[in-house]
């Protein structure tokens, strides 16, 4: 059976030739108007856009694997992803304002999603528990809102924030990888879920690329363009985070970060401060940065819900009220805590003990405690 050649094989074809970027064929198709029929153009039309003459001499020929190109429109087609192309109406608008945008995406899931005002969430994937929880806990009430919050599927900071979203709203995993080699593997557990609640994974490579580290800087920048802002909780100085950033301060998206401890590995967060970047100690100073774009308009009562959520407690007991107001500044151990306080241990533990039997607070993996948020 013959295969019909349409605008998706067209666009697969030309990202089968070797050498031809997506920016070129971003131009070619503004030049155009269409990729449509682009297989049966004259020489001339390329010569004159500056595509190099080897390119264009692979265009002329058709010098792309047809086999390959069919088998990936078929197989994507029987594991029901959508191949969505810079002309299909799908295409997330805010991606494709962006400086060559991604020629085609394979989308698993609702793609609607990405129309919605999107908020991309990334950080450390060796990030603290408190960190983590927050993470959590600012999707969580983004998503309740409407928007969708897109991150990369990765550990740390960027699957807390898909969790968070998880049973509130719509969340949109960007992979480093194709939908057919699921990275990391230990994640596919939260597919189901995420189709379930209207969200989507979608990948710009080819079902069965690898998550080779040159994928991960194309990968960001598709989740800063799909994003009406960034939000970075944790960060390293030399972290996927911070070009994330760069690719928002390129694509004139705002940028939030949440400021870190002094002196921690993941502090990079106080450095994009000091850039410039905005103060996020909680979801409404992104949700009030954004209500024009999302319909609604915050008065004192939604303020309140919010900043409640990050108010100190007032606990009953002193020495519990102690040491939550301690461990509202930095994490401590019980011996950091007996030091700081001037306190004993026993006291100390009995404290801590009800604190955590009302899921205030929680030890995290390094024995030291934090205040659970989420």
């Amino acid at each position: 059976m013959e295969f019909i050649i349409d605008t998706v094989y067209e666009y697969m074809a030309l990202k089968h030739i070797k050498g031809l970027s997506d920016t070129t064929i971003s131009l070619m198709m503004e030049k155009r108007g269409t990729i449509s029929g682009i297989f049966q153009e004259k020489a001339d039309f390329f010569y004159g856009s500056n595509i190099q003459s080897t390119v264009v001499d692979r265009i002329l020929t058709k010098s792309f694997n047809e086999q390959a190109v069919e088998s990936q429109i078929r197989r994507a087609e029987d594991a029901g992803i959508s191949i969505i192309t810079l002309e299909d109406e799908r295409y997330p608008k805010m991606l494709k304002e962006v400086y060559a945008p991604p020629a085609l995406l394979y989308v698993l899931g609702n793609s609607e999603c990405l129309n919605n005002i999107c908020v991309g969430i990334v950080g450390s994937r060796s990030c603290s528990k408190m960190a983590e929880n927050f993470a959590y806990k600012l999707s969580k009430e983004l998503a309740e809102v409407g928007i969708t919050v897109v991150s990369g599927f990765a550990y740390g900071i960027d699957i807390a924030s898909h969790k968070g979203a998880l049973n509130y709203g719509a969340t949109a995993c960007v992979l480093g990888s194709g939908l057919a080699n699921i990275y990391p593997a230990a994640h596919a557990k939260y597919i189901d879920k995420i189709l379930e609640k209207g969200g989507c994974l979608l990948s710009e490579f080819t079902l069965d690329e690898t998550p080779l580290p040159a994928n991960f800087p194309r990968r960001n920048r598709i989740i800063s363009g799909l994003s009406k802002a960034i939000a970075v909780i944790e960060a390293g100085y030399k972290s996927g985070s911070l070009i994330t950033c760069r690719f928002a301060l390129e694509q004139n998206r705002e940028i939030f970060a949440v400021p870190a401890f002094p002196g921690g590995r993941n502090s990079a967060t106080n450095s994009l401060l000091k850039q410039g970047a905005k103060f996020l100690e909680s979801s409404l100073d992104i949700i009030s940065d954004l209500q024009y774009d999302l319909k609604i308009k915050l008065n004192e009562n939604n303020s309140e819900i919010v900043e409640n959520s990050i108010k100190a407690l007032e606990i009953e007991d002193e020495t519990g009220q102690k040491i939550y107001d301690a461990l509202s500044i930095e994490p401590l151990s019980l011996n950091n805590i007996c030091l700081k306080l001037n306190i004993d241990v026993v006291s100390a533990m009995s404290a801590i003990a009800c604190l955590e039997l009302d899921g205030i607070i929680e030890k995290a993996q390094d024995e030291k405690y934090i205040i659970k948020i989420i």
